[in-house]
């Protein structure tokens, strides 16, 4: 299990974060750039539930980079 964050904030670069939940329980190691795999997949799923919900962050591009 995993947990996807994504950081965005005006002016600067949009950040992604990714946390193996069951070998750091902690979320002290960011492995997003290691597991493209997995932030590919769950950006997928964020930009879909963005879209059903009509969030306007998806409009914004939120979880759309890389």
């Amino acid at each position: 299990d995993y947990t996807f964050a994504v950081q965005r904030w005006e002016g600067a670069e949009e950040a992604l974060y990714l946390f193996d939940n069951r070998s750091d329980p902690y979320q002290l190691r960011n492995i997003a750039a290691s597991r493209s795999d997995i932030v590919n997949e769950l950006q997928g799923k964020l930009a879909k539930w963005l879209t059903q919900t009509d969030d306007p962050w998806i409009a914004e591009g939120a979880g759309q980079s890389g």
